[in-house]
């Protein structure tokens, strides 16, 4: 898996924090690793996706996915950070 999870409880709310890089590569992995997590901890958890990596249109592409979905489902995302420029 080229992603980490933490989890923590924050007064009764789950915090999962998701870091990795996300690529064309490894979209349908994160995909279906958000999908299982919704489903272990609540749709309504907080998703801290700031130490996710996005590197091309794909990894974009399965954030807003992602977002969206766990919007509709009452969850939070806090985004990834904005890539560095060199």
């Amino acid at each position: 898996m080229r992603f980490t999870v933490r989890m923590v409880d924050e007064g009764g709310v789950p915090q999962v924090h998701i870091a990795g890089p996300l690529d064309l590569h490894t979209a349908t992995e994160f995909t279906q690793l958000v999908h299982h997590l919704g489903e272990a901890v609540g749709h309504r958890a907080c998703y801290d996706l700031s130490g996710v990596e996005v590197k091309d249109q794909a990894g974009r592409m399965a954030v807003r996915t992602f977002e969206r979905d766990a919007a509709e489902y009452g969850g939070r995302v806090c985004p990834p950070a904005a890539p560095q420029s060199t």
